[in-house]
């Protein structure tokens, strides 16, 4: 099972992204919620995608999932730098972590699934074309669903690949918005720049 929350919890050092042990159980409590209130819907989860930037997240929803006993939901993380191979060790070394500190068992953490989703960095960290604001523009006026540039709006375009490649039939797909609007101030310029009406 998953600590309660604790001095030691409580009192931890976070960096950027919250990606430590102590960081991932904001997550891990995160998924249990969701869960909570899927359940109380009656709404099936079978996936969950977010941007992976520093692993936080990613090592949270796993060690959620597991201590839920539900494996039979994935967790999609997608790149929005680095690699694979990179985000695997990351999440892998936030998970020891939080077995090291006593936040949770062993065999718990040997439990955590997840995979990351590779191909949708775009031109690269931080980086966009005008055809991907005017996608992410589109989106805010259809749904009202604002996604940045850096993060969000490249875990979006992977989610619609999936939907557009028919990879998301069973069961209901989770978009799990990790923030990130006020990234958006930093593209002032590439937002003045979409058309109107795109």
């Amino acid at each position: 099972s998953l600590c309660d929350w604790s001095s030691d919890v409580c009192s931890s050092d976070l960096p950027e992204g919250g990606s430590n042990a102590a960081g991932s159980l904001g997550y891990a409590r995160a998924a249990l919620e969701l869960l909570n209130q899927a359940a109380s819907q009656d709404v099936p989860i079978r996936r969950i995608f977010h941007a992976c930037g520093s692993a936080g997240t990613t090592a949270g929803l796993a060690l959620g999932l597991a201590a839920a006993g539900r494996a039979d939901i994935e967790v999609h993380a997608v790149a929005v730098c680095n690699d694979r191979d990179y985000f695997d060790a990351r999440v892998e070394t936030i998970l020891d972590e939080a077995v090291d500190r006593g936040f949770v068992e062993a065999g718990l953490r040997a439990r955590a699934q997840w995979q990351i989703v590779e191909g949708f960095k775009g031109e690269g960290y931080a980086l966009t074309t005008p055809e991907e604001m005017q996608e992410h523009a589109a989106l805010a006026r259809s749904h009202g669903l604002f996604v940045d540039p850096v993060y969000t709006g490249k875990a979006f375009r992977a989610l619609r690949h999936a939907a557009n490649n028919d990879a998301l039939r069973e069961g209901a797909t989770v978009f799990l918005h990790t923030g990130g609007i006020f990234e958006l101030f930093g593209f002032a310029e590439e937002v003045g720049a979409i058309p109107s009406g795109q």
